[in-house]
């Protein structure tokens, strides 16, 4: 056995040890080859992700019509590994397009941003790419509301084109106040908030933010012409 399938095997020994009676109860003789399954299946699943992680971040860069750079080995790293065991296509297109942007302008994409993503639940994603896309609720509260909570499967409201924009901010709010969604994305200095708790509370990106949402997005045509621009 390899040294690296010990340190696996190892591992998943640890993991397993509060069951291993019950496992060798149920299994018999054929308990360990149970765990070795185990292993394989866990192996094969990261494979698949990762493979979809490439397959993504290139299709990405050919969109954009960029040519990948060399990405550092502490950044590509944790990326491709918290990618690969990341089940929602969503939200590991969020780790392909980092990835797509490090590799077009690596100097643009803060190391940080790795961890903040590794921190994001699909519903923090959802508010902060609908913020970066339509702004800030202050200049089109009616649509970012409706969109808010058609996303969060709010059925009564988002069907409801006749609904009030209060009605459907106080539901969206407290939905929201109830996940710990606008709570988090405080903590980690993506957003800013106002006048929560007293009407419709009204969200915005920070910089910070604005340049997390960038990098979490599918690179540009205009970044690449930009930066060949630059360089002439």
């Amino acid at each position: 056995m390899a040294d690296e399938d010990k340190l696996v095997k190892a591992g998943f020994e640890v993991v397993f040890k509060p069951v291993a009676d019950l496992i060798e109860r149920l299994a018999g003789p054929a308990a360990e080859e149970f765990g070795l399954t185990i292993q394989d299946h866990v192996r094969v699943f990261r494979l698949k992700r990762q493979l979809r992680l490439f397959q993504r971040t290139k299709e990405m860069l050919e969109k954009a019509g960029v040519e990948p750079k060399r990405v550092p080995l502490k950044f590509l790293g944790p990326v491709v590994e918290s990618a690969s065991f990341e089940e929602d296509n969503e939200l590991q297109d969020r780790w392909a397009a980092l990835l797509a942007n490090a590799a077009a302008t690596p100097k643009d994409i803060h190391p940080a941003y790795i961890e903040i993503l590794k921190q994001l639940s699909s519903t923090e994603v959802l508010l902060l790419e609908i913020l970066h896309k339509k702004g800030s609720p202050k200049s089109g509260t009616y649509d970012f509301y409706k969109e808010l909570a058609a996303r969060l499967d709010i059925e009564h409201l988002s069907s409801d084109v006749q609904s009030p924009v209060p009605t459907v901010a106080e539901e969206v709010d407290n939905r929201l106040d109830r996940l710990g969604v606008v709570g988090n994305l405080t903590r980690l200095g993506c957003i800013s908030v106002e006048g929560i708790h007293h009407g419709p509370t009204y969200y915005s990106l920070t910089t910070f933010g604005k340049n997390f949402c960038r990098a979490c997005s599918p690179p540009k045509a205009s970044q690449r012409n930009a930066k060949t621009s630059s360089s002439e």
